[in-house]
């Protein structure tokens, strides 16, 4: 990618602009970490309520279900209590990040982010959407705990949380994936053939 194959506008913008980074990638990954921190910090909370009402348990447990609508039965539980009796809390964010809907230009791919929830992303493809053999590098990628050094909080895994594939839609809990994890997507999508991307 170049910058002079990408663009970005929104309703506050001009309708052009040059991204200034190798692969022209700096605006869109700015805005994604923005979303990626909105949600984190909001789930760190979530975790130490946890712990401080006495719930021994594990944040980010790695879990094998019967769920037969997640990619590989994989689910990356928000936090999991180990007391006598186990069992998987989900963590739903109480404040959600307000934008302007938001078009960009990946060498003429065009991805729309009309919506953006970090733990409920849904994409929608103009192409039938990647094979899970296509997908399966990229999740097994995703899902594998790494080091982040630009995180200076207590360490997360830096994981996908969930992948569906339903009614021609991911609908993907990014959990704490680093914003790459959807950029990669992007690629993936560009890669088998799709020209309009929307995340809504």
């Amino acid at each position: 990618m170049t910058s002079q194959d990408t663009t970005v506008s929104n309703s506050d913008q001009a309708p052009e602009a040059e991204w200034d980074t190798q692969h022209g990638l700096r605006p869109l990954v700015n805005f994604l970490k923005q979303a990626r921190n909105h949600y984190l910090d909001q789930f760190r909370s979530f975790v130490e309520n946890q712990r401080k009402a006495g719930y021994a348990g594990e944040p980010e447990a790695l879990l094998q279900t019967d769920d037969d609508t997640l990619f590989d039965r994989f689910l990356v539980a928000d936090y999991l209590i180990t007391s006598a009796n186990p069992h998987v809390v989900r963590f739903e964010p109480s404040r959600m990040l307000s934008f302007s809907p938001m078009v960009v230009i990946l060498n003429g791919m065009t991805v729309t982010i009309e919506r953006l929830r970090w733990d409920d992303v849904v994409v929608i493809s103009d192409v039938a959407l990647p094979s899970k053999e296509a997908l399966q590098v990229w999740f097994e990628d995703w899902t594998e705990p790494r080091g982040n050094p630009e995180d200076h909080h207590a360490p997360l895994a830096n994981v996908l949380h969930s992948v569906r594939f339903e009614h021609g839609q991911f609908r993907i809990d990014f959990g704490s994936a680093l914003p790459k994890a959807l950029v990669d997507l992007f690629i993936l999508l560009h890669e088998s053939g799709a020209r309009d991307v929307k995340l809504i």
